[in-house]
């Protein structure tokens, strides 16, 4: 074979991959309906992107959570670094005599979850009415990756209900756990 033939059947081979197999494909290729949407309507704008703005847009914040996602009308997740933070408020959907209960789960694969003293880490807010973060009960169960708490706040204290008709909503605050400040989980009160 002629070293003319070699070198024509070989820019042949090359531009047959070339034209199968791209070799610049970036991850801007891969970009999703909603992202584009969003991306459009705030460069149409003319104005710097706001993330607050993008938020607001995807979501309406007075019917869904702002901080943790809202997996149903009970149930919020945060997962913010390593720890899965996953919390049911429990009187959404079962009428609890003598207190509000949250049943709360912690699941990670690489954090001690045995090294945190919750009853430190957890607050507990109604609107800017009520706030404590020693007047419940608290039972953990579980051990390095997993957690579960069961978090009792009695709903009359000192002759004073916790929760009344005009509270909007109810915040469950865990502090540090894994380097995470806040993770905040709220539900809306008007079904209460």
């Amino acid at each position: 074979m002629s070293k003319g033939a070699f070198s024509i059947i070989f820019l042949i081979i090359v531009v047959i991959i070339a034209t199968f197999f791209p070799v610049n494909k970036s991850n801007d290729d891969v970009t999703n309906k909603e992202t584009l949407i969003v991306q459009e309507e705030l460069e149409n704008k003319n104005e710097p992107v706001n993330k607050e703005e993008q938020v607001s847009y995807i979501e309406n914040k007075d019917e869904f959570d702002y901080y943790g996602d809202v997996i149903d009308e009970t149930t919020r997740m945060n997962q913010e670094g390593a720890v899965m933070v996953t919390a049911n408020f429990l009187n959404l959907k079962e009428h609890i005599e003598d207190f509000w209960v949250f049943e709360v789960s912690l699941d990670t694969h690489t954090v001690d979850l045995g090294q945190y003293n919750y009853s430190e880490l957890i607050t507990i807010r109604v609107d800017d009415a009520y706030k404590t973060n020693d007047e419940f009960n608290l039972s953990v169960e579980g051990a390095l990756h997993h957690m579960s708490l069961i978090i009792k706040l009695p709903k009359v204290m000192n002759n004073k209900d916790i929760i009344t008709p005009e509270n909007k909503e109810i915040v469950l605050a865990i502090n540090e756990v894994d380097g995470v400040k806040t993770r905040e989980l709220k539900w809306n009160l008007k079904n209460i």
